[in-house]
């Protein structure tokens, strides 16, 4: 732990749960839960060894990592859970890196971040989430970073509602000039393009703020083979290299978001070999007409997808984007109407 995430840590042996009956073990854990104690100015990490998992196929199962993840969030612990299984001697070394990094950045940790000129810029991150048990779609939104990949924190709500997103988007507007004074630009990372109502409710709102900063949105969607792709004919797999990108016209660019780098084709390509597509919209047209600028707001969406910190391996969205969704898909399990405070200032879901 202490090599992988450089943090000074100490177990406590006496707050330690251990539970018996597997085909429900809420009662045991909700009761030591209740006798727990907390140390003044403490960080709490709960490691959960568990016997399920989020994704386990038994649904009953499935329930109790969400109602101990809520359980310990609702008292301001962060969780790490690590399936049984990965105690295997043999793979857990590679495992640790991962769960080292996540942890790191549950706790407040930044494990990385970008190398850039640090700018008074806003970017804001929206993912969704179709939940087929609850037919609902949840969106993540108003999911706030630095233009270094400093996160600052999020929101989140249920179903697509333009005036709650416009809100969450002022809200977090407001919180970013607080601590900053001012704010040059507000950048939008879009799961899918915005409707004309949702461009004018963020208008709207950030007019009432009193604040004439232009706002650009960027949508972001996985091209399929069918759709424009370009190839690189001088490698057998014809993949261009991590980063490469082109302009599809009409406002639209196509980045090629891989594990390719340089000119040495990886044994095996992780994450979505295709280019995925950016569509480009701005308060101010002009913005957006400038090469300069669209190169720039290229790189930075390519940078924010180097920003997984549940992860060493590079995913192909933006974490701006991915991030959202991972919320949105979570927060139906929990059924309760809103997030505790203390888990919309950490990334406890990593």
């Amino acid at each position: 732990m202490k090599n992988f995430s450089n943090l000074s840590y100490s177990l406590d042996i006496n707050n330690s749960i251990v539970f018996s009956y597997l085909n429900d073990p809420m009662p045991e854990i909700i009761d030591k839960l209740n006798k727990f104690h907390r140390k003044p100015d403490t960080n709490y990490l709960c490691i959960y060894i568990t016997p399920f998992s989020k994704d386990d196929t038994i649904v009953l199962n499935q329930s109790f990592y969400y109602k101990i993840k809520y359980q310990l969030l609702f008292r301001n612990i962060v969780c790490q859970a690590i399936k049984k299984e990965t105690f295997d001697p043999n793979s857990f070394p590679f495992s640790l890196r991962n769960i080292g990094i996540a942890i790191l950045a549950k706790l407040g940790g930044i494990p990385w971040k970008l190398q850039t000129t640090v700018k008074e810029e806003l970017i804001i991150g929206v993912g969704a989430y179709k939940s087929k048990k609850y037919n609902i779609q949840y969106l993540g939104s108003a999911f706030c970073f630095k233009n270094d990949g400093t996160f600052t924190g999020f929101d989140c709500f249920s179903k697509s509602n333009p005036v709650l997103l416009a809100g969450a988007i002022g809200k977090a507007v407001q919180t970013f000039l607080e601590q900053h004074k001012t704010v040059n630009r507000v950048i939008i990372h879009f799961f899918k393009q915005m409707s004309n109502a949702d461009y004018q409710h963020i208008q709207k709102t950030l007019r009432s703020l009193k604040l004439n900063i232009p706002v650009i949105v960027i949508t972001f969607n996985k091209s399929e083979s069918s759709d424009i792709v370009f190839f690189d004919n001088s490698v057998p797999e014809k993949i261009p290299e991590s980063g490469a990108f082109i302009n599809a016209g009409n406002k639209q660019m196509l980045l090629c978001n891989n594990s390719r780098y340089g000119s040495v084709m990886p044994n095996k390509i992780e994450g979505f070999p295709f280019p995925i597509k950016l569509s480009f919209w701005s308060s101010d047209p002009e913005i957006i007409n400038c090469p300069e600028t669209i190169q720039e707001l290229v790189n930075q969406a390519y940078q924010f997808s180097r920003l997984n910190w549940s992860s060493v391996i590079q995913q192909n969205l933006p974490v701006t984007v991915s991030y959202p969704a991972k919320i949105a898909q979570m927060f139906p399990h929990f059924q309760a109407p809103d997030l505790p405070g203390f888990a919309k200032n950490t990334l406890w879901f990593l």
